[in-house]
């Protein structure tokens, strides 16, 4: 559901107010409430990651109708999926000695369980109504899924960036490169020129290794 929908003009909000919805998540950052015109009624406005952090869905589902208006004929779409992987979340837990507490617990956990699951069961959904001929197939419509965990190095790392050359311990094998880059937290700002780096070049790799496939799609 969009501003407009519920007579919400959003061109008078600052910036700052929609970038804070953007990332809200109790208890850190509470959500933005909008109270509805005259009425005693309020909307509040949160993270949608909570919900879909991809945006994949939305993004279908507008394709869809272009579709079906005959605006449009085909659709590709590029994810760059940064967040934070699920799996580095496990391994944490696993090597916590210590039992958790409400000023210790980690509640970006919660989410990471829910977007975990929702992926799955929205990615098999989806499959499903492909296979049954309900969904436009490949040829219409097809997803690019880059991850920045995903990148292949080099088994010499001849390819590692030069700040990561620098450090006291520099990375030695492939493996610890993808542990370090998916251990990376999602910021705004990164203060390391290293994790800069890293996820610059993990990113133009991942465009590299899938450009036959991008080009494949447009050229059909």
């Amino acid at each position: 559901m969009t501003p407009i929908e519920i007579n919400i003009d959003p061109c008078p909000a600052n910036l700052a107010g929609s970038v804070t919805a953007s990332a809200s998540f109790p208890p850190l950052v509470g959500p933005l409430t909008l109270k509805i015109g005259d009425e005693d009624t309020y909307w509040h406005a949160g993270d949608g990651g909570l919900y879909e952090n991809q945006g994949l869905e939305s993004l279908i589902l507008l394709y869809l109708k272009q579709l079906q208006l005959k605006r449009s004929k085909r659709a590709l779409m590029i994810l760059f999926d940064s967040s934070f992987p699920f799996a580095v979340g496990e391994r944490r837990l696993l090597k916590r000695a210590t039992p958790f507490s409400l000023l210790s617990f980690d509640f970006s956990r919660i989410p990471s369980i829910m977007e975990d699951r929702a992926t799955t069961y929205q990615t098999l959904f989806f499959q499903t109504l492909q296979i049954e001929g309900v969904f436009p197939d490949s040829k219409t419509i097809a997803v690019v899924n880059l991850r920045h965990t995903d990148a292949k190095w080099a088994a010499d790392l001849s390819d590692l960036p030069p700040a990561c050359r620098a450090e006291a311990t520099p990375l030695e094998t492939p493996q610890e490169v993808r542990e370090r880059i998916a251990e990376i937290p999602t910021r705004l700002v990164l203060s390391g020129e290293c994790d800069r780096q890293l996820l610059f070049t993990a990113a133009s790799k991942l465009v590299e290794e899938h450009r036959d496939r991008i080009l494949q799609f447009l050229d059909r």
